[in-house]
């Protein structure tokens, strides 16, 4: 996958509860999750990320809502609203995106497909000019 896409996440609901299954598959997550983190207590007017990665990244709301802002080379922005259990995002390496506008008391899910000692991270003026170095080649 190149560009970000929704996935959709099974949710098996019965009077127990909830239970949510994330693993590779070609129906789910499209990587081996290597770091599970969570964003919790966030402000409001937070804003988290503001970067792009050298890894995959799948991203959901276990509670509350998020919305993700991905910019491009051409400083062109996509929105997405993660409000819910029922999908996530998968971003592919080297997609600069930001989270904002968290609701009171959010609980956002974030899978890594590289451990964190072996991230790299790049701000969107890195993003652009390597984008601009690709297509001169």
């Amino acid at each position: 996958m190149n560009s970000i896409a929704k996935i959709n996440i099974e949710n098996f609901r019965d009077k127990r509860g909830n239970l949510i299954p994330i693993e590779k598959s070609e129906s789910c997550l499209p990587f081996h999750a290597l770091r599970t983190f969570y964003l919790i207590d966030i402000p409001v007017d937070a804003k988290r990320a503001g970067h792009a990665i050298n890894n995959e990244i799948f991203i959901f709301a276990l509670k509350g809502s998020v919305k993700l802002v991905y910019t491009d080379h051409n400083l062109e922005k996509q929105e997405w609203l993660l409000y819910d259990t029922s999908f996530g995002l998968y971003v592919p390496p080297m997609h600069f995106i930001e989270l904002i506008d968290f609701e009171k008391d959010s609980t956002i899910v974030v899978l890594a497909s590289k451990n964190y000692c072996d991230t790299t991270y790049y701000t969107l003026e890195e993003i652009i000019a390597h984008q601009r170095q690709n297509l001169t080649r």
